[in-house]
């Protein structure tokens, strides 16, 4: 593989800023989502709480990480639908730019995202309900840290989608890391789920991140020992993750991409 070009990174992260920042749909949705999500979950966990569950606080926590990957996911992969709608995919990709700088250059617009929506829906928790994600310490950022970058893995694996079959499944794409969050036991303990999903959502490192949510009290080996497990996980996410798009992409150049716009 060629080594990447700094350069025609920050290039392409630069145009994907400013299509961000001119886009009002786009931003109005990143402030729209995180605020209803709190607002339903936050109320439904402060009813919850009255009513002698002790939930409340795991499950504000719960949205706003939840919401945290999910914006990052789809800003990784509304760049690539945006190229593809716009039938610039083709000039773009007939420069020296490769789908590892594209990928690459994706990042720091998708961290941004995730920035704006944490502090937000943050906002939004201490406004309504006096909750911060503060309150779980020092695992504060490195729980941040893993739900972004574990976005952006699933971006990317959207993206390869998205390559592969074109514009005809961009639905697939905007649900595909909303089908995560409640497998991965964001809501509720995996427990409560039958045997085979729960296998399944042991091997999404999201798994450990809510269940540090939901005990606080959890002593500081074990809450390192988690954060250790999902970093690693969402690592390797990343790395096949990107491999996939790159497989993708190859695929895609064989078939032509003039087809993926129809």
């Amino acid at each position: 593989m060629a080594p990447l070009n700094k350069k025609r990174i920050m290039a392409a992260a630069t145009q994907y800023l400013y299509i961000l920042r001119s886009d009002r749909w786009r931003l109005a949705e990143i402030f729209f989502w995180p605020s209803a999500l709190l607002i339903v979950w936050g109320y439904a966990g402060k009813w919850a709480a009255q009513n002698g569950n002790t939930t409340f606080s795991a499950v504000v926590g719960a949205a706003i990480l939840a919401e945290v990957m999910v914006q990052t996911a789809l800003a990784v992969s509304r760049n690539m639908l945006n190229e593809l709608n716009s039938d610039s995919m083709l000039s773009l990709f007939s420069t020296p730019v490769s789908i590892s700088e594209w990928a690459y250059a994706c990042i720091p617009v998708s961290l941004i995202t995730s920035c704006i929506v944490a502090t937000f829906s943050s906002f939004i928790a201490w406004l309504l309900f006096g909750y911060t994600l503060l309150n779980t310490g020092w695992a504060a950022m490195p729980l941040l840290l893993n739900v972004a970058c574990f976005g952006i893995a699933i971006g990317l694996a959207s993206t390869a989608l998205l390559i592969y079959a074109g514009v005809r499944v961009q639905t697939l794409m905007n649900i595909f890391a909303w089908v995560l969050v409640p497998l991965a036991g964001a809501y509720y303990p995996l427990e409560v789920l039958p045997g085979w999903l729960r296998r399944i959502a042991h091997a999404l490192p999201l798994s450990p991140l809510f269940e540090i949510l939901r005990n606080p009290q959890m002593p500081t080996s074990r809450l390192a020992y988690k954060l250790t497990i999902a970093s690693a996980g969402t690592g390797c996410y990343l790395l096949f993750s990107l491999g996939v798009l790159t497989y993708a992409f190859g695929k895609t150049l064989n078939r032509g991409i003039a087809r993926l716009t129809y």
